[in-house]
């Protein structure tokens, strides 16, 4: 498309927005899949104490690599309430690498459901 010179900074400025906002898309369905397919393994405290160990190891399988992913595990008991919220995070997730996402809650969970809580793109 031609435009005046007047408009073409105009114009410049909102390609660049879309391509930004079709990265933006594709990295959150990346993310979001990898996440939602997920499965957190609870362990008990080692020390017979009453806390416990939500973990899951993800494969970044997305081709993009992440950095400060910070994640919501809602605990749910077994008659479906949800009895708490905790954290795992990541400083750094590379196209590839394997992590391991980790909280402690004392909540004995029957259900962990986790969601994306932010996250960057790393460059």
């Amino acid at each position: 498309m031609k435009v005046d010179a007047k408009s073409q900074d105009a114009l410049d400025n909102l390609v660049r927005n879309c391509k930004s906002v079709q990265e933006k898309n594709k990295a959150d369905q990346a993310i979001n899949s990898l996440i939602s397919s997920a499965t957190f393994e609870k362990t008990p405290d080692e020390y017979g104490g009453s806390y416990y160990t939500y973990s899951a190891v993800i494969e970044n399988i997305s081709g993009i690599s992440f950095g400060n992913v910070s994640l919501v595990l809602a605990l749910y008991d077994a008659d479906g309430v949800k009895a708490e919220g905790t954290y795992a995070s990541t400083s750094s997730w590379a196209a590839g690498e394997k992590v391991r996402f980790e909280a402690t809650s004392s909540v004995d969970a029957a259900q962990v459901k986790a969601t994306v809580s932010n996250y960057e793109v790393a460059e």
